[in-house]
């Protein structure tokens, strides 16, 4: 048997890998410096001296894992934006291999190749691959604790424990959305035991397990208490914070949030309407084939389901963190990643299954998914938004026409400085108890979701711009605080001379020119409630 011989099986996921490889490379020198309001805070902690890095992080909304694994990546690489992101590669080829071994193990080869194509050439994942955030890793490391989990149910081994611990509880502590994992993982524990025992004919679809109940609860509750240091801190810090106020509970989606959720982990965006709409077709064609088959009788074509237990795995994996997700109202979808595992892996069965129609090479099918998962990818490519730089870059050529930088919105002064670095004085609006620590890091990390200007605040705003004639006026305000910001201006008589906004995927800059007159004007009552 020759060499080449030996990795022909291998070179399907050979070519998925380097194919994932190159378009977030590309993807990643093509977003050039561009770091995103929560790049910088991430890179801005991370940065610190490592005994330093607790006091932000005992503040911070995120689990410390990815600061602590970003601080020693900048220690060896450098924090350039091209080696800061080159962090959020490994993980995503990680997590594209990774789903080519777990969807392997359940289901084939075929259904393997087909879920890590579409990982490696999903817009969405291939967004978050341009950032210094920690979705790449929560979606590697959840697909790791997934794949340990099922090898678990069959071989209950040491090592194999290990790795099922070491997989979750690392997902743990890098995002909160890790508890869909567990909590995946016990439903369909549960689930499994339930059907048979409800259904004794289905006891042939689920083969004894080898983990017996004990052992899983046992690993559960390590796992449980592994995390429990840094959850306990979580809430006694966070706790009084927490509420329908936080920004996450304010998200709205265009369509019911698990349509969209689905819509999302593919096309990350509606780049075209007819890439949409094939987009659709696709992951309808797919999730057919993977649940329902079509066989013929003397009676005609019956449809019967197709769900065997490793179907019904990914179905809880996928429909379990969206249905949580539903109904707490909280539809930011990146906190979803073990979700879209499931999606991957369930679009991968049934894409493989799809048979062409007669005259069509079964490679026909794999070079049309390939060139709509390419076009979708080619659209966050192209669409990367530098908001934040390009903000930083126009007061740095228009700094000398105030003589104050104002900034007014909760977080946004360290974001502002990483690209800022006219002579003007950037002065920040912190209420009161702001004020008990200087450090605008640990000011914008304890205190990020709370707005600055509020009914309570804005009449601190006559001390604080007092002595000042001319300011730009940097935020990124909702419409209420936006409201009382304009009224607080057009109350004390000054005049706007100039607006300019930026969109980002999140949080969108703006800076505005405000000049007050030279002449004195009378207060006028506005009303603010």
């Amino acid at each position: 048997m020759t060499y080449l011989t030996r990795i022909r099986p291998l070179l399907p996921l050979i070519l998925v890998i380097a194919g994932a490889l190159i378009i977030r490379v590309c993807a990643v020198l093509m977003t050039g410096e561009r770091l995103g309001f929560d790049d910088i805070i991430s890179l801005s902690i991370a940065s610190k001296p490592f005994s330093d890095m607790g006091r932000y992080l005992a503040v911070e909304n995120h689990p410390p894992l990815h600061f602590y694994l970003l601080h020693f990546w900048i220690a060896a690489f450098g924090a350039s934006p091209f080696a800061l992101k080159l962090s959020s590669v490994i993980a995503a080829v990680g997590g594209v291999m990774a789903t080519w071994g777990i969807t392997r193990r359940l289901f084939d080869a075929r259904a393997a190749f087909a879920a890590s194509l579409l990982v490696a050439f999903s817009s969405f994942h291939i967004l978050f691959t341009t950032d210094v955030r920690m979705y790449a890793w929560l979606y590697l490391f959840s697909v790791l604790s997934f794949w340990s989990f099922w090898e678990l149910l069959r071989h209950d081994r040491w090592w194999v424990r290990g790795w099922w611990l070491a997989a979750t509880v690392t997902a743990l502590y890098t995002h909160l959305g890790a508890v869909f994992v567990v909590g995946a993982e016990v439903i369909y524990y549960f689930s499994r035991v339930l059907i048979v025992r409800i259904f004794p004919r289905c006891r042939d679809m689920f083969p004894s397990s080898s983990l017996r109940f004990k052992t899983w609860a046992s690993l559960v509750v390590a796992a449980c208490a592994a995390w429990a240091p840094w959850l306990i801190s979580y809430a006694r810090d966070q706790g009084t914070s927490f509420g329908k106020a936080m920004w996450y509970f304010w998200v709205t989606t265009a369509r019911p949030f698990p349509i969209e959720a689905t819509h999302r982990f593919l096309l990350f965006d509606n780049y075209s309407p007819y890439l949409d709409f094939f987009g659709w077709v696709l992951v309808g064609a797919g999730l057919a084939a993977a649940l329902i088959r079509l066989s013929r009788t003397t009676r005609g074509v019956t449809i019967q389901h197709w769900i065997d237990e490793p179907t019904l795995y990914v179905l809880i994996i996928y429909l379990f963190p969206l249905t949580i997700g539903f109904f707490f109202h909280v539809w930011v979808i990146k906190y979803y990643m073990a979700a879209a595992v499931g999606l991957y892996a369930l679009l991968g069965k049934g894409l493989a299954r799809l048979a062409p129609p007669w005259g069509f090479s079964p490679s026909l099918l794999a070079s049309v998914l390939a060139f709509f998962l390419i076009a979708s990818s080619i659209g966050v490519v192209t669409d990367v938004r530098p908001a934040w730089l390009e903000a930083g870059n126009f007061l740095n050529a228009h700094h000398h026409d105030a003589d104050h930088i104002i900034v007014l919105t909760q977080g946004l002064e360290v974001a502002l400085r990483y690209y800022y670095h006219g002579e003007t004085p950037l002065a920040s609006f912190y209420p009161p108890a702001d004020y008990a620590s200087g450090d605008p890091l640990y000011r914008s990390v304890r205190r990020y979701p709370e707005p600055l200007i509020r009914p309570a605040t804005v009449p601190l705003m006559d001390a604080f711009m007092e002595g000042k004639q001319k300011v730009w006026v940097f935020n990124a305000l909702n419409f209420r605080e936006e409201q009382m910001l304009m009224e607080w201006f057009s109350r004390n008589g000054w005049i706007l001379r100039e607006r300019k906004g930026w969109v980002d995927y999140f949080v969108n800059p703006e800076v505005s020119l405000w000049e007050r007159p030279l002449s004195p004007v009378h207060p006028v009552t506005t009303g603010i409630p």
